[in-house]
């Protein structure tokens, strides 16, 4: 899902983030219409923001074939892991 506003992007990504239960972010692209009013990604605005996980950089979709041969999910979940236990370290 693409979108121009950066403030849907972020309620957007802060929902999928909660429901997916992995960090999303709104990452700005530059668009290659040249600004054109018609464009369907950026409204001619030539700027727009995909979703990405914030672990991986991989964009969210319905379908996350890149994350999943990745392992991505799991890999950030080890990486929680790891950090909660240097913290409980740390006390």
């Amino acid at each position: 899902m693409n979108t121009v506003s950066y403030s849907e992007a972020k309620q957007e990504a802060d929902r999928l983030s909660r429901m997916l239960s992995r960090d999303v972010e709104p990452a700005p692209v530059n668009c290659s219409c040249d600004y054109s009013k018609a464009c369907g990604k950026c409204g001619g605005e030539g700027l727009f923001y995909e979703l990405r996980y914030a672990s991986c950089n991989h964009v969210v979709q319905d379908s996350d074939e890149e994350c999943e041969s990745g392992d991505c999910a799991h890999k950030e979940y080890l990486s929680f892991v790891q950090r909660e236990a240097e913290l409980e370290l740390t006390r």
